[in-house]
């Protein structure tokens, strides 16, 4: 068992503000954000390996990005553009799976909008029977 934080996803009007700039984006899903703590969830080994993984893949991404950044810049006196966009990807999809390591995101459970229930999309049948007898196999 852990003790998890689960929040809602955010307001789909919320990305709108992206354009001006993501410090509004992240202030709107702060502000707007439900939560609920669930005290004593269920954890097993792998959940806890795949945290792991995806903690260690995502700081690989961001160190090699950062790690590469500076042979870019002094190779080509200033850096070409390509490349430089390429590390940028790179360290963006290092940030992602960062962010995918958090102990709610790899229980894969989320608040619905009303902060009534915990969704858990892709839960496995044997947790689904045991949280909602019946639910095994349900839609």
């Amino acid at each position: 068992m852990k003790s998890l934080r689960f929040s809602s996803r955010p307001r789909p009007w919320a990305y709108a503000l992206i354009p001006l700039g993501l410090l509004f984006f992240l202030i709107a899903v702060v502000v707007m954000r439900e939560d609920v703590w669930a005290p004593r969830w269920p954890w097993c080994g792998r959940c806890g390996v795949l945290r792991v993984v995806r903690l260690l893949a995502g700081l690989a991404l961001l160190a090699g990005a950062f790690a590469v950044l500076p042979g870019v810049v002094d190779a080509r006196g200033g850096g070409a553009g390509l490349e430089i966009a390429g590390l940028i990807v790179v360290a963006v999809l290092g940030l992602v799976v960062v962010s995918r390591s958090y102990a709610s995101a790899v229980a894969g459970a989320h608040v619905s909008r009303d902060s009534q229930w915990v969704r858990v999309p892709r839960a496995h049948e044997r947790f689904a029977a045991q949280v909602v007898p019946g639910a095994a196999g349900a839609p």
